[in-house]
């Protein structure tokens, strides 16, 4: 346990502060290339709608709000078969924070806070890593074309 404890501790401090920005950032992305596939546009959409939906929620509700849209879209790039995502991983492990939540709600309110502050963070950076997997590949293009060299 302690190995896994050490483990959420450095996504906290490695990601932790960084998720809002990424998500910050995934929304410029999405505005300022136009010319992304229909399918990400929509998909990376949905996961920032679906997330200021569960941003609302508190606890572990929180937790599992972000775990089904994990789940979801880990699911609906995995059969569209235009994605390198495949369900399986991304499900067994929101599967795996799905039980410790369920187990960190059965704790006293102060070690289950802590409980589940740690998987909130473990949680984030799942999401984060699925938004980066769902990422085209290759270089993006230019939302406006360069000008000619004189």
């Amino acid at each position: 346990m302690a190995g896994q404890a050490q483990v959420v501790i450095t996504f906290a401090l490695k990601y932790g502060p960084t998720i809002g920005k990424a998500l910050a950032d995934l929304v410029a992305f999405v505005k300022a290339n136009p010319s992304l596939p229909a399918a990400v546009r929509s998909r990376l959409a949905d996961i920032t709608r679906r997330l200021n939906a569960v941003s609302k929620r508190t606890g572990a509700a929180k937790i599992t709000g972000m775990l089904d849209i994990i789940r979801d879209v880990a699911g609906e790039a995995s059969a569209d078969g235009q994605s390198a995502v495949d369900a399986g991983p991304w499900i067994t492990r929101a599967d795996s924070i799905g039980r410790r939540v369920r187990l960190a709600s059965a704790l006293p309110r102060a070690d289950q806070k802590k409980a589940l502050a740690l998987l909130m963070t473990e949680t984030k950076v799942a999401l984060a890593d699925l938004i980066e997997a769902l990422a085209p590949v290759g270089p993006a293009r230019p939302a406006v074309a360069p000008a000619e060299e004189l």
